[in-house]
């Protein structure tokens, strides 16, 4: 059956208070029971629940693999979106930097369909995603996943409706109504009144050639995850 699981990990354990890690998200959260890491890292994990677990230094978040394509992240720390599966042999890898993406990488039966961003430093004893994906745990975590105790606290939870803090819903109101709010009238200036204007003659400009650039990966690499993943 292989190794099969998919999730965040981020390099920052918010105090290990659930609230920090919501509001950071934007996720609603709801705990439905402790488990312990052992459960909460198990292959396959449910579509309607994710599991969650603090460690000293950062976050480590599991969920279903299809998830992986929502490419959640963190705002104020750098996230580790990944999928990983023995089973189909399917690995993604999305590395953000506060909720920038810098790499991206998927690879299926041992072939690299997709790629983006710069070469990360650990790929050099790292090279394939799945060698890379338990370095990046590693790096972001503080922790190797393997050292991590199977007794350790952890929690089966839900995503719920997000409510965002007060203070913000009020901030938000006030730029909607500032964009509502009318225009002020500008005064026209007539062609009398108006500055000559220099035209630059269309032999004068110089066409500049760019690369066409797309984020379209192969037809194969487009598919849906769980024809991946299952």
């Amino acid at each position: 059956m292989g190794f099969n699981i998919a999730g965040l990990v981020i390099n920052k354990n918010y105090e290990k208070d659930i609230k920090q890690l919501s509001d950071d998200l934007e996720w609603g959260i709801e705990i439905i029971e402790e488990v312990s890491f052992e459960i909460a890292s198990s292959n396959w994990t449910p579509e309607d629940e994710f599991r969650l677990y603090f460690g000293e230094q950062g976050t480590m978040i599991f969920h279903s693999h299809d998830l992986v394509a929502e490419h959640d992240s963190s705002l104020s720390a750098d996230t580790l979106n990944y999928a990983y599966s023995e089973t189909a042999m399917a690995f993604q890898i999305d590395l953000f930097k506060k909720g920038q993406l810098v790499r991206s990488i998927f690879e299926h039966e041992g072939d690299r369909k997709m790629e983006e961003g710069e070469p990360l430093a650990l790929e050099k004893e790292n090279p394939t995603a799945d060698e890379l994906t338990f370095a990046l745990i590693h790096e972001l975590f503080g922790e190797s996943f393997y050292e991590i105790d199977f007794a350790a606290k952890a929690f089966r939870c839900k995503k719920v409706n997000y409510t965002r803090p007060s203070n913000e819903v009020a901030e938000q109101q006030i730029i909607e109504d500032l964009e509502e709010s009318p225009s002020p009238e500008v005064s026209m200036i007539s062609e009398e009144d108006s500055p000559e204007v220099s035209v630059i003659s269309e032999e004068g400009l110089k066409e500049k050639e760019f690369a066409p650039t797309t984020n379209a990966a192969p037809a194969e690499a487009q598919k849906k995850w769980w024809q991946f993943w299952k």
